[in-house]
């Protein structure tokens, strides 16, 4: 049995859309951390200020 050209292209293209969609959920991941790492770091700066 062999494998035609629009099999192969298709699952290129799905391959291409799920990696194109786990690195765009990468990046909102990471943004979605670094923010609330930075929340956090702030208002523990914050709350320092307030205890001195």
């Amino acid at each position: 049995m062999s494998v035609s050209n629009e099999d192969i292209e298709s699952g290129l293209e799905a391959t291409d859309h799920l990696l194109d969609t786990s690195i765009n959920d990468a990046k909102w991941l990471l943004g979605s951390v670094a923010t609330l790492g930075f929340l956090v770091i702030g208002l523990g700066l914050f709350a320092s200020t307030l205890t001195v």
